[in-house]
């Protein structure tokens, strides 16, 4: 149950601050209608309503879910560094020196985004060079070949072949 007509509204003098949002209106309108509904329209949108609330259902089971593996694994972060920091504490105060975790070099070797780069745009001048007809190594390759649309050779065309041609008539 909610209220009654003007349980929406919180003050009529604020204008657009007091009014629902558009959709909801059209909700509170659906709703007042019903009186002049026929009973399938009233079980079309009973049905609808149930739809709608499974939905939510779910959708709330699996928020429910992914929060809980959250949280376990927030724990069992927290736990893994307060067992590390009192690891590191005895070492310590044994007197050894501990020294941190390396961090990774800063400009040694390509990484995969560059690489990634490198190969894509390698593929398309080796597309471009293939169409403008200065090397034809691309179509060579069989099933890339034919996917770009070179012609490869007449042994990967369509052969006329007479039995075939009667299937396809079939």
């Amino acid at each position: 149950g909610g209220g009654g007509p003007s349980a929406g509204t919180a003050s009529s003098s604020g204008g657009a601050v007091g009014s629902l949002p558009a959709t909801f209106q059209e909700g509170v309108d659906k709703r007042n209608n019903t009186e002049n509904m026929s009973p399938d329209q009233l079980n079309d949108e009973v049905a609808s309503w149930r739809r709608k609330y499974e939905e939510l259902v779910a959708f709330s089971v699996n928020l429910t879910a992914e929060r809980d593996i959250l949280n376990n694994t927030l724990e069992q972060t927290k736990r893994d560094l307060n067992r590390e920091m009192a690891t590191r504490t005895a070492l310590e105060k044994q007197g050894l020196k501990v020294r941190s975790p390396e961090k990774p070099k800063q400009g040694g070797g390509a990484s995969t985004k560059s690489l990634l780069l490198a190969i894509v745009v390698s593929f398309l001048l080796a597309v471009k060079a293939t169409n403008s007809g200065s090397i034809s190594v691309l179509k060579k390759v069989p099933v890339l070949g034919g996917m770009l649309g070179f012609k490869c050779c007449s042994k990967h065309k369509k052969m006329n072949n007479p039995i075939m041609d009667t299937r396809d008539e079939l």
